[in-house]
């Protein structure tokens, strides 16, 4: 019985280590040298290739890499009977809220403003920006430790997800109806949504149009939530006063796209919470000794719901 890495895009071996580290009962193999692929009960995947995991026919657990699960879940090689997990912890959760709160407050206290007028050598002092409510899309594990996070340091705080949530100090917005309610009180908007049927292009004109004008927006679930080209005109019209985008519909960001040279549009290559091997490794084994018990992984993805 074995575990297998398929991270075509990374070096696995770091994280293969980890896990024997803290098993060195537990057989680790990286993709392509897989020995005997009907020995795989669990894999551990990131952009995988098509295909990869239905040469696996023993595969129990899919866990992605990350908190995103939006591409094993589009994998048609999915083995429909396989769980699929994915990697949260602590550290993982505090860096996306640390992330949030880092580009919001670089917006409303105009830094990224000021390190223009340094590369200029003007001094023009100006004051923060006004407003001090800030909207959550998406209240999962990772939206709910931001608006924590942002509830703590004194902002009202609003958030909108599939089902009403009660969070002290969050004001709940479900629907359509919701999501525009929201939206027209937020001085940010912040997307943490999974990546599903239902909230692909949620970032869109429409709901640019129903934002506080002046909104910023920041977009930290996936590239496929943002309708790109509904962006820069939502900018231009002041609809949105500036936007910081983690994630991309293409990435790496190809170097001809618009986004590179607006400089309303603040950009960071996918790094608002990035997995650590050791912590990862520490999650595998824990889903690995489940599997061997017959108890459930740790962190379940409902495939119907995306999440």
């Amino acid at each position: 019985m074995s575990i297998a890495l398929i991270m075509p895009d990374r070096d696995p071996r770091g994280l293969a280590e980890n896990i024997r580290a803290l098993d060195d009962s537990v057989q680790v193999e990286c993709w392509p040298d897989i020995a005997e692929p009907a020995r795989v009960r669990m894999a551990v995947a990131w952009h995988q290739p098509e295909g990869v995991l239905a040469a696996l026919p023993n595969l129990e657990v899919v866990s992605s890499f990350g908190a995103g699960v939006d591409g094993l879940l589009a994998d048609p090689g999915l083995p429909a009977n396989a769980a699929v997990a994915r990697i949260v912890y602590p550290g993982l959760v505090a860096q996306m809220s640390e992330y949030v709160i880092a580009a919001w407050l670089a917006w409303r206290r105009r830094l990224w403003e000021f390190a223009r007028q340094q590369s200029e050598r003007r001094w023009a002092p100006s004051v923060q920006r006004a407003g001090n409510t800030v909207g959550l899309l998406g209240l999962g594990e990772l939206g709910c430790a931001a608006a924590r996070r942002l509830v703590g340091l004194g902002h009202d705080v609003l958030g909108w997800s599939r089902t009403p949530k009660d969070l002290p100090g969050v004001e709940s917005f479900t629907g359509d109806e919701g999501l525009e309610g929201m939206a027209a009180r937020s001085d940010c908007l912040v997307c943490l949504l999974p990546l599903t049927d239902s909230t692909r292009g949620i970032l869109r004109a429409s709901l640019f149009e129903a934002v506080r004008p002046g909104c910023f927006l920041i977009n930290v679930g996936r590239g496929g939530h943002l309708v790109e080209g509904d962006l820069i005109p939502a900018l231009d019209a002041g609809r949105l006063g500036g936007a910081c985008l983690d994630v991309f519909a293409e990435e790496p960001l190809p170097a001809d796209h618009p986004f590179w040279s607006d400089p309303r549009i603040h950009l960071t290559p996918h790094v608002a919470s990035m997995t650590d091997e050791k912590a990862a490794a520490a999650h595998v084994v824990e889903d690995w000794r489940r599997i061997l018990e017959g108890r459930p992984v740790a962190h379940p993805v409902e495939r119907q719901r995306g999440y």
